[in-house]
């Protein structure tokens, strides 16, 4: 079975939750449920943590502290005064908040420093409209079997949402 709905969501939702115990036997997903791990933000805090342990190479080391903004589980002198406060487990944006705009009474949450990137100014069309809107890009990367095997783009609003569109990526 390929599994595009996220793993972590089949809980709270009430249809989803009778696959939940079918899928824990003999059914093989091609996403399998160990990729639950990497979707934790909080992965982000446990590379950033064994940064400097002698627990991984000086390439890797240097690849996390240059392509990963800092994230942390706990609020810390290492955090820039803009940060961004989200929860382990969560996609579109949904429940991402800039630190000044809450506070925060969940253990469930990571802290990460904001990176500011540029917007680009976009042509935005819908069924019935067009309009020229500034967008942020993120990049991603596609793994598969444990290597590289592709990036996407996908541009949105300052908190990235279900509302990002994918783009073209080209890469000079």
């Amino acid at each position: 079975i390929y599994r595009s709905y996220p793993f972590d969501w089949f809980y709270y939702d009430e249809e989803m939750k009778r696959l939940i115990e079918p899928l824990s036997h003999d059914t093989y997903l091609i996403n399998s449920g160990h990729t639950l791990i990497v979707q934790s933000k909080a992965f982000f805090a446990v590379l950033h943590e064994i940064v400097n342990k002698g627990i991984i190479s000086k390439e890797e080391e240097e690849f996390i502290v240059k392509y990963i903004p800092y994230t942390s589980l706990e609020k810390d002198k290492k955090l820039s005064y803009d940060y961004l406060i989200k929860p382990y487990l969560s996609r579109e944006g949904d429940g991402v908040h800039l630190d000044y705009e809450y506070t925060y009474n969940n253990d469930d949450v990571i802290f990460q420093d904001r990176v500011n990137i540029k917007p680009i100014k976009m042509e935005l069309h819908s069924v019935s409209t067009k309009e020229n809107k500034y967008q942020f890009p993120i990049l991603g990367a596609y793994i598969t079997n444990d290597k590289f095997s592709g990036i996407y783009t996908r541009m949105g609003d300052i908190i990235t949402d279900k509302n990002a569109r994918y783009i073209s990526t080209y890469i000079k």
